[in-house]
């Protein structure tokens, strides 16, 4: 048979599921933040290398 939980300990327990669900939104947030900070290193990373790609390249001659 199951206890029935008293109102004190079903708040409790709300509360303690809304603290758990901010903490991992927050972390998600941040995961998300440096996702988007590695993925615009990427981007320049391999901008800069495309440049020093065309840079060794002799200009064409028309």
């Amino acid at each position: 048979m199951e206890q029935k939980k008293s109102l004190k300990q079903l708040q409790a327990d709300e509360a303690r599921k809304k603290d758990k669900v901010k903490k991992l939104t927050a972390e998600l947030n941040a995961a998300k933040k440096e996702l988007g900070a590695l993925a615009k290193a990427i981007a320049a990373a391999k901008k800069a290398e495309a440049n020093k790609k065309a840079a060794k390249k002799p200009a064409k001659k028309k």
